[in-house]
């Protein structure tokens, strides 16, 4: 990865972590303790993975755990909302801030065992399809995305 889209990745998990402490402690009783705790704990120690990712050599270990996180989270959260934790709308602010995330992961250079682009694509019902099946998505269609120039947003986008 590059160091710029690493403080990217990085700086959109903390906010990630900032927005889900805030959601997190509404939970109701019987599943903040449990179900609160871990999916702050999973967040803490992907935001700590891409850190060390930062300045390690060796990244693709810390990278694919990273990527292993996320899919953790997807998760959890999809059983915060199925347990009535988490509301419509919320549950899916996260599941695009966790996919972008995901996105970035990917094209900052998780570099698959086989030689094909493996990097997942979610799709609508949590259905998990490797990119290279089926998928408009690729490697190098988002790797030339991501370094097109940025366009100005008419503000900052808040999440529900």
């Amino acid at each position: 990865m590059k160091k710029s889209e690493e403080l990217v990745v990085i700086t959109k998990t903390s906010k990630l972590i900032l927005w889900s402490c805030n959601h997190t402690s509404r939970f109701p009783r019987q599943h903040r303790f449990v179900l609160g705790e871990r999916l702050e704990r999973t967040l803490y120690d992907l935001l700590e993975m891409l850190i060390q990712a930062t300045y390690s050599r060796e990244r693709k270990p810390l990278l694919e755990q990273a990527n292993l996180k996320l899919e953790i989270l997807r998760f959890q959260f999809r059983l915060a909302h199925d347990l009535q934790c988490l509301r419509t709308n919320s549950y899916s602010f996260e599941s695009r801030a966790i996919n972008e995330i995901g996105k970035m992961l990917c094209v900052g250079g998780i570099v698959p065992t086989d030689g094909a682009a493996s990097c997942p694509e979610i799709l609508p019902r949590g259905k998990i399809l490797p990119a290279n099946q089926n998928s408009q998505f690729s490697l190098s269609h988002a790797a030339s995305a991501f370094n097109a120039p940025l366009r100005r947003s008419n503000g900052p986008r808040r999440g529900p």
